[in-house]
């Protein structure tokens, strides 16, 4: 029994999907884990199995047909799927052609799960109300899994103020096929009527707006609030450069390092500010306080859950105001946050765990079929492979999309795999699980077999 849970963005998904691979391990399946990129290029040559999609988007049918004629099964979430402002923004992110086709749909929370069997009803049977390994991961269980991060972060930058940024809809890292949000939402598909081209076109303009003013903001505390110290995390998917600028300026402003795991900066802030993003929800799952800073507003593109579960300002004066008295009123915020949403939060996500649904809802599924060219000598040809490619695009220049899956993914080792699993397996009490790298920047879990 083998499982593909493929990673998108290292920093937000690496953790949760060790999490969700020894768990399976621990259960008797394989499962394999590494860049979405290093899996798919090994598709021919790799064991059948479930493979998890991120998302069933309506542009997805070529991948999916290429993997039904390799005999893959497919299961399916959308890890981006828990914001969204509207039914029919939400619904242009799941085909409900490609919803027939997989075995399972695992839903966030009763919100989505209602919206789809509403939608579709033919499809009923596929939908799983799970939750998410990320918010899994966010459990008080594995709270410790952050401690080597949490020393080394305050070691290097102490205390300080986090801007975890959301604006990739203007500030993105361009490249061939994409040079404009709106644009790339018609191309896509996803815009089929007058309102949800309106709707894009807000979005856009939302970010927009929003971006400038986090800029205004960034200048004036770094030119008058010089004890207000902030460390700036991008989105993997955004240009740098603009932060960079920003903080090359001023002492008090500063980039963080994309090493360490998003939750380790959640946990560790004094706040995270954020516009409009999931990050609010990850750090008030971590007992932290968030603030949804939104200057400039347009209720038809913000989300509700970042609202639900952060301090809303809308106010740069207000902003730089309660930032100034942080340390004070930060346990009183917490707890007037903690108090109004707590209701609202139970209908958007579920507090499974997720690994755990998984494998109580998949049926068993192996064709007996092996890894085709697993040895140490392969091993070594698609080292050297992947090793020659590197140093031609180094030459050549990196192309748009290659530094777009640098930022996201960076490198996976081996090393690190191990030492976050034999963590998480200390916490979950399991002896029985062993990964190793099959092939370069792919890892497979399974349960130590007895001699």
């Amino acid at each position: 029994m083998r499982i593909y849970a493929p990673i998108e963005i290292k920093r937000r998904e690496l953790i949760s999907r060790i999490l969700f691979a020894t768990y399976l391990a621990s259960k008797g399946w394989s499962v394999v884990i590494g860049s979405k990129q290093d899996i798919l290029s090994k598709l021919k040559i790799l064991k059948r199995g479930y493979f998890f999609f991120k998302s069933i988007q309506h542009r997805t049918i070529d991948f999916f047909n290429s993997l039904k004629s390799l005999n893959y099964k497919i299961v399916a979430l959308d890890e981006e799927g828990l914001m969204h402002y509207q039914d029919e923004y939400y619904l242009r992110r799941v085909s409900g052609e490609r919803l027939k086709d997989v075995s399972k749909y695992f839903c966030w929370g009763e919100k989505d799960f209602e919206l789809l069997k509403k939608t579709y009803p033919e499809s009923s049977n596929k939908l799983v109300v799970a939750g998410n390994a990320r918010l899994s991961l966010l459990n008080k269980n594995y709270r410790t899994l952050y401690d080597s991060e949490l020393k080394k972060i305050n070691e290097k930058y102490g205390d300080f103020i986090l801007i975890s940024t959301k604006f990739g809809k203007i500030n993105f890292v361009p490249r061939r096929e994409y040079k404009d949000y709106v644009q790339g939402q018609v191309d896509a598909g996803y815009v089929k009527t007058e309102t949800a081209l309106a709707t894009a076109k807000k979005a856009k303009k939302h970010e927009e707006i929003n971006f400038k003013k986090y800029f205004e903001f960034l200048n004036r505390v770094g030119k008058e609030f010089k004890n207000l110290k902030i460390g700036i995390l991008p989105h993997p998917g955004e240009k740098k450069d603009p932060y960079i600028e920003v903080a090359s300026k001023y002492s008090n402003i500063f980039l963080l390092d994309d090493y360490f795991s998003s939750n380790s900066y959640f946990s560790h802030c004094k706040v995270n500010i954020s516009c409009n993003c999931t990050t609010g929800l990850e750090t008030y799952l971590l007992d932290n306080l968030s603030i949804n800073y939104m200057p400039y507003t347009d209720p038809d593109v913000e989300y509700t859950l970042p609202k639900l579960v952060s301090k809303n300002i809308y106010n740069e004066d207000a902003l730089i105001s309660f930032l100034e008295k942080i340390d004070q009123s930060k346990n009183e915020e917490m707890k007037n946050v903690k108090t109004s949403s707590k209701n609202d939060l139970k209908k958007n996500i579920s507090d499974n765990f997720f690994p755990e649904i998984v494998f109580n809802n998949l049926d068993h599924y192996d064709l007996g079929d092996k890894d085709r060219f697993d040895s140490n000598l392969f091993y070594l040809y698609y080292s050297l492979k992947r090793k020659i490619r590197e140093i031609l695009f180094s030459i050549f220049k990196i192309d748009s999309a290659r530094k777009l899956k640098k930022q996201k993914i960076g490198s996976l080792t081996l090393d690190e795999v191990k030492i976050f699993s034999k963590k998480i397996c200390k916490i979950q009490e399991i002896e029985d699980v062993i990964v190793k790298e099959k092939y370069p920047g792919i890892f497979e879990f399974v349960k130590k077999k007895l001699d």
